[in-house]
């Protein structure tokens, strides 16, 4: 009767983690370490030029690339992809914070600084953004980004010239916001317009202004 021998997974494990470095060996040769070589099957391929330690369980990564793939354990597929979950409820839209203001009539800005005040308030939305109707002041109530737009028809009765106006923030005027126009002819008309971001922190204060010594905005 052959010897038993131990179970030649287990055995061949411990004997991997024993072994730290194993010597190159001639082309043509497969190296073990004694006394596993007299265990290797005999129709076992070498590796030429490669030492190899066989584990049948499974190597490390370093070693596994030295093991032939006839010799390897199949790769593990992926597990499939479980079920979508079901869709969320809807979310709430933003807030509408909108505010539409206009002026009907003539009014003059004798003086550069003068601000040109607006008598109806033709959309409110929100709470955010505030006018008193006949007033120039719209008043910001919450930190953001607001856009703002305005536009008038301008002239000058008096003389002829530039005029202009621009959006103050808290009487500072609003980079980008100026828009000028020259009146070649006495009561000749320009359009002025400018749409510009303001990035507000805390409130703010919001006027349009002539820049101008005299303008007469419709």
């Amino acid at each position: 009767m052959p010897p038993v021998l131990p179970d030649l997974p287990a055995l061949l494990v411990r004997q991997a983690r024993r072994v730290r470095r194993v010597p190159r060996a001639p082309p043509g040769l497969l190296v073990l370490p004694d006394p596993l070589a007299q265990r290797v099957p005999p129709d076992l391929p070498a590796l030429p030029g490669q030492p190899v330690l066989l584990d049948l369980l499974g190597l490390p990564v370093q070693l596994e690339r030295r093991v032939p793939p006839a010799l390897r354990a199949p790769p593990v597929p992926p597990a499939p992809a479980g079920a979508t979950g079901a869709t969320g409820p809807a979310g709430s839209p933003p807030p509408l914070n909108a505010l539409y203001a206009t002026n009907v009539g003539t009014q003059t800005l004798a003086s550069t600084g003068d601000d040109a005040s607006f008598d109806t308030n033709q959309v409110e939305e929100g709470s955010a953004i505030t006018h008193t109707a006949s007033t120039p002041t719209f008043t910001l109530g919450e930190s953001g980004i607001y856009l703002i737009s305005y536009s008038a028809v301008a002239s000058n009765t008096t003389s002829t010239g530039t005029v202009g106006v621009e959006l103050e923030n808290n009487s500072t005027p609003v980079p980008g916001s100026e828009s000028q126009a020259t009146i070649a002819t006495t009561s000749n008309v320009a359009n002025l317009a400018a749409t510009v971001l303001v990035n507000v922190t805390g409130t703010a204060t919001i006027t349009l202004a002539s820049t101008e010594k005299q303008c007469d905005p419709d």
